[in-house]
């Protein structure tokens, strides 16, 4: 069963490698040292992490997710998923 963790910066190789198997972007169209700099300031959000689903040792999964301050319900946070990819191999073992 893949256990779920925050993503580091040494994880985003194989993050970006995944969003392009899951068919959220096209082949080779990351550029590495531009992402690890968007990471980076990601980072420095609070309450903003990209997490990862590992499955004997790889990333098969990953999303960004966002919590939000939020006016209605009495205040209650709200979240913001995005980026939600899964690897091919590991789709439809509920994952994402």
């Amino acid at each position: 069963m893949p256990h779920i963790r925050a993503a580091t910066a040494d994880d985003l190789p194989a993050v970006l490698g995944l969003y392009e198997s899951a068919g959220l972007d096209e082949p080779g169209t990351h550029d590495l040292a531009r992402a690890q700099a968007t990471f980076a300031r990601m980072q420095r959000y609070p309450d903003y992490r990209v997490l990862v689903a590992i499955d004997e040792g790889r990333i098969v999964g990953t999303l960004a997710l966002a919590v939000l301050d939020n006016l209605a319900h009495d205040c209650a946070p709200s979240a913001l998923l995005e980026d939600v990819g899964v690897h091919p191999d590991t789709q439809g073992r509920g994952v994402g």
